[in-house]
């Protein structure tokens, strides 16, 4: 749940008191676990991670909410949590900090984001044994049940994000909390001392971020001096602090940083939807020009051509372009026709096979047109032979697993 603005009224002092009073007793139960005897290591986990955060009642927040930094609540809302449903909330919104997910965000919608960082952390703090509201998001539960369990919040995104352009009444809805227990605010955070957003993008943001990982890391190795930890939160570290970003994502930005983008009124901005501010927002009017270059090798089969197409496409008819094609050996196999968002289905159907040499391709591609905004390369970098580096930006998507890197460019891990 987005912080908003602090030109609220402010909430009465008896609430208030009663409500940090509640909160006091969750965070010194987390700290001192089920029992003192015996430290529960998930508690231990997250009370050391809570303890960084400034904690404060605010009667204009509907549930719960954190931006990395504070974290507040409606102190009539907190107030009527069963005590242990209170020490899942307090987990949820350390953990929402513990994994960045108010500097991970970017540019996604932050209601979707919301939705989809709470269904990569709620299924794990159940799993400690902590209760938390009723109709929070459960991937497989409804109405959420078209999510599978145990991915990112950038995976469960895209599913979202998917799920709402097929359906009218996924819409967000200004106020609405469909967590049940409150959520992260905009990437970059919205400090409580002011109205001044940071850019998330900014040193201060990114040293923010190094220090909650670090924070992590510590709370993770406090944890595990306490016992086994569920694997749960084991793996969330792990992601942590070895990220893997869905090579799908790596592609959507690598196509978005090389297109034509404008504003226009055609889509609001959502972000400022629930403020009552309709601005324009970013539409992608053209990409124009598009290489797509495949390895005809054989050591991608034909299941894996039709999952990256699909993938592909998916990104490719955001934009006004038009992709031209051509398998490559030693030689050069071109398609007979580029493709464009007109043109159906994109389907990848092998040519050539022999060594791997992509230096004509690249010398095709350049003749087809002297605007060409990027250009994909499937391969799995058994190369022989690199091209000189081309004018247009390169980006190598790699099946296998050879680890060598390219001459120019940019290498993404392909997984299909």
């Amino acid at each position: 749940m987005p912080l908003a603005s602090l030109a609220k009224p402010p909430v009465s002092v008896s609430a208030a008191e009663h409500s940090a009073e509640l909160v006091t007793k969750g965070l010194v139960r987390l700290l001192l676990g089920k029992n003192p005897n015996e430290p529960d290591p998930a508690y231990v986990f997250f009370s050391t991670l809570a303890l960084r955060l400034k904690c404060r009642s605010a009667d204009w927040c509907p549930t719960a909410a954190t931006d990395g930094i504070h974290m507040v609540y409606n102190p009539d809302w907190i107030a009527k949590l069963p005590f242990e449903v209170l020490l899942g909330v307090l987990a949820h919104e350390t953990l929402h900090c513990g994994l960045s997910h108010h500097t991970r965000r970017g540019p996604r919608d932050p209601w979707l984001w919301n939705l989809s960082a709470d269904a990569e952390l709620n299924p794990i703090v159940l799993a400690t044994g902590l209760k938390l509201p009723d109709g929070c998001v459960i991937p497989g539960k409804s109405p959420f049940r078209m999510l599978p369990p145990n991915l990112t919040a950038e995976e469960y995104y895209n599913i979202l994000l998917k799920e709402q352009q097929q359906r009218s009444d996924m819409a967000a809805s200004p106020g609405n909390d469909p967590g049940g227990c409150g959520g992260v605010v905009d990437a970059g955070g919205l400090g409580l001392e002011g109205d001044r957003q940071p850019d998330p993008a900014s040193c201060s943001a990114a040293t923010h971020d190094a220090d909650w990982k670090m924070a992590v890391a510590h709370a993770h190795q406090a944890a595990k001096l306490a016992g086994n930890l569920p694997a749960g939160i084991d793996r969330l570290v792990d992601n942590l602090l070895h990220p893997t970003v869905p090579w799908t994502d790596t592609l959507r930005q690598f196509v978005n940083s090389h297109a034509r983008n404008e504003q226009s009124w055609a889509r609001f901005n959502r972000q400022y939807i629930h403020r009552g501010l309709y601005l324009p927002g970013m539409h992608s009017e053209e990409l124009g020009h598009i290489g797509l270059l495949l390895d005809a090798s054989g050591s991608i089969g034909q299941d894996e051509l039709n999952q990256f197409a699909a993938e592909a496409q998916a990104i490719f008819e955001a934009y006004d372009c038009t992709v031209h094609i051509a398998w490559f050996d030693t030689d050069v196999y071109p398609e007979p026709e580029p493709w464009t968002r007109s043109s159906g289905p994109l389907k990848l159907n092998p040519r050539g096979g022999g060594g791997t040499v992509p230096v004509a391709a690249f010398q095709w591609l350049a003749a087809q047109s002297t605007e060409i905004a990027c250009c994909v390369v499937l391969t799995d970098m058994e190369i022989f032979e690199f091209p000189p580096e081309p004018e247009f930006p390169t980006l190598w998507a790699v099946v296998g697993d050879n680890q060598s890197d390219p001459p120019f460019g940019s290498r993404i891990d392909v997984k299909l």
